[in-house]
C-alpha cells in the first residue's frame, strides 16, 4: 500500500506494541491481522524505513553471551545447553545481560522512533479500548471480561439473568498487579453454585501460574493458594477442586484433589505423569457429571473419569495409551463422545453407553474424511456443535441430537440392505 497523508500510516515504537500484547489489549495474531488488513508488511516495512533513515549506528555493538556449557536430560537424551545460565531471571549476570540486550536494541531501532510511535498509534485508533467481550453463559449467569480505555488490564464481571441485570465485578486485574507491573488472568472457573471462583493467575509473562479461591459472597480470596498451576475444575459438590501441578520445567505433571478449608499440604495427589514427552490436565465435561484426567503428547493420549458428584471415588481408566492414537472424551445423556484419530488421521466421532464403552459397544456418528479435519465436539441438551476444518478452511456445523441415535452402516451392510449412506451427524460438503 501507499503510505499517504489519510494513512498517517502506523509507525510507533515496537515497544508499546509489545506492552499493547502484554497488557492484553493486543495479541500477536490481532496485530498481524491488522497489519494485513491494512496491507502492510511489518518486516518489509520497517526494513524500507532502516534503508531509508539510515544504518545501524556503527556504535551498536550487540552483547555477546558467554557460553558455559551445562548437560542437561530430557526423556533420558542428554543435550548441552550452552547457556543454561540464562534462564534465571534473577541472577544479576542475566539482569546485566538484558540491560545490555535492550540498550542494542535501543540503538538499533533509534532511526525508526517516530515510524514505530505513528505505527502504533493508528493500529491504537482502529482499537475499542473500551469493550466488553462476548459473555460466557453458566446456568443463569453470564460471565464476562470488559476493559476500560484508562486501565492496563481487564475486568472479569458477571451478571446474573441477563447482560441488563446490575454487574458484580469478580476481579480487578488492576488491582492485584504485583511488583513486576504485570498480571494475567490464565484461567478462571465457578463453582457449580457460583459461590467459589478458581482462578489462576500469571505475574512473570511466562505460563506458570497461582491458584486462588475467591469466596463471591464475602468478597474474600481464601488464603488457600498454590503454584505453579497449570488448570483448575471444580467438583460437583462445589468444596472439592482438582488442580494440575507444574513441574520445574513448568509441564503439568501431577493432578491433586484439595478440599475447601483444608492446608494445601493435605492436598491429595490422585495421578502423576512421570514421563516428561506427557502432560497431565484435568477437565469436566461440558455437562458437569464427569471429570477426566488426561495425559497428552503430541501423538499419543489417555483419559481417566470419574462421576463430578463422587470426587473422592475411583477413578477408571477408559482406555490404555497406545503409541501413535489420541483421543479426547465427553459425555451426554447415557454416552461418552470420543473424538479419536485411530485409522482417521482427520478425527473421527464416535459414541458409547457409559455403562461399558468397550471398543465393541461404540457406533460411529461422524465418520472419517480425507477432506474435513475434526477439531472438538461440543455437546448440548439437544444439538452436537463440531468444529473443524474443510478444505482448510475453519468450519462450524451444528447437528440435532437425534443423529447418535443410531449407527452409521458398514460399507458390506450399505451393499446389501437399503441403509442410508450417510450419517445424519455427517459433516462437510
Amino acid at each position: 500500500m501507499r503510505i499517504g497523508d489519510n494513512h498517517a500510516v502506523c509507525r510507533r515504537e515496537l515497544e508499546h506494541l509489545v506492552d499493547g500484547v502484554v497488557r492484553g489489549r493486543i495479541d500477536r495474531r490481532s496485530l498481524f491481522r491488522m497489519a494485513g488488513a491494512m496491507g502492510i508488511s511489518l518486516s518489509g516495512l520497517m526494513a524500507q524505513r532502516v534503508g531509508a533513515q539510515g544504518a545501524t549506528p556503527a556504535s551498536a555493538t550487540p552483547p555477546v553471551a558467554e557460553v558455559r556449557p551445562e548437560t542437561r536430560t530430557f526423556s533420558g537424551v542428554e543435550v548441552e545447553d550452552p547457556y543454561f545460565w540464562l534462564e534465571d531471571p534473577t541472577d544479576p549476570e542475566v539482569i546485566a545481560w538484558l540491560e545490555a540486550e535492550n540498550a542494542y536494541r535501543e540503538a538499533v531501532m533509534a532511526p525508526v522512533a517516530g515510524l514505530r510511535n505513528r505505527l502504533y498509534e493508528e493500529i491504537r485508533g482502529r482499537l475499542e479500548l473500551t469493550d466488553v467481550s462476548v459473555p460466557t453463559s453458566i446456568d443463569e449467569w453470564f460471565y464476562y471480561t470488559r476493559t476500560e480505555e484508562a486501565l492496563q488490564f481487564p475486568i472479569l464481571a458477571r451478571r446474573q439473568g441477563s447482560m441488563e441485570a446490575p454487574e458484580e465485578v469478580l476481579l480487578d486485574l488492576n488491582e492485584l498487579v504485583g511488583e513486576s507491573g504485570y498480571v494475567q488472568l490464565n484461567e478462571f472457573d465457578p463453582s457449580p453454585d457460583h459461590r467459589y471462583l478458581a482462578y489462576i493467575l500469571n505475574r512473570t509473562g511466562g505460563i506458570e501460574g497461582t491458584l486462588h479461591i475467591l469466596d463471591t459472597e464475602t468478597g474474600e480470596t481464601l488464603s488457600e493458594e498454590v503454584e505453579p498451576v497449570a488448570a483448575a475444575v471444580w467438583a460437583a459438590d462445589s468444596r472439592t477442586l482438582f488442580y494440575a501441578l507444574q513441574d520445574e520445567a513448568l509441564r503439568p505433571f501431577e493432578v491433586f484433589r484439595h478440599t475447601l478449608g483444608d492446608a494445601i499440604a493435605n492436598d491429595v495427589s490422585v495421578y502423576v505423569e512421570a514421563d516428561e514427552v506427557y502432560y497431565a490436565w484435568p477437565a469436566r465435561s461440558k455437562d458437569g457429571r464427569y471429570l477426566i484426567v488426561g495425559s497428552y503428547s503430541y501423538e499419543t493420549s489417555e483419559e481417566w473419569y470419574l462421576r463430578a458428584d463422587d470426587p473422592e471415588g475411583e477413578w477408571t481408566r477408559f482406555e490404555p495409551r497406545r503409541e501413535g492414537i489420541i483421543y479426547y472424551l465427553e459425555h451426554l445423556g447415557d454416552d461418552f463422545l470420543i473424538l479419536t484419530d485411530e485409522d482417521a488421521p482427520n478425527f473421527k466421532l464416535l459414541a458409547a453407553p457409559v455403562d461399558d464403552p468397550s471398543p465393541a459397544n461404540r457406533r460411529e456418528l461422524v465418520p472419517h474424511r480425507e477432506d474435513v479435519l475434526l477439531e472438538r465436539v461440543d455437546p448440548y441438551t439437544g444439538y452436537l456443535v463440531l468444529w473443524g476444518r474443510e478444505s482448510g478452511m475453519p468450519q462450524i456445523w451444528v447437528r440435532d441430537r437425534s443423529c447418535w441415535r443410531g449407527t452409521v452402516p458398514t460399507a458390506s451392510a450399505r451393499r446389501s440392505t437399503s441403509a442410508p449412506a450417510v450419517s445424519p451427524c455427517s459433516i462437510g460438503a
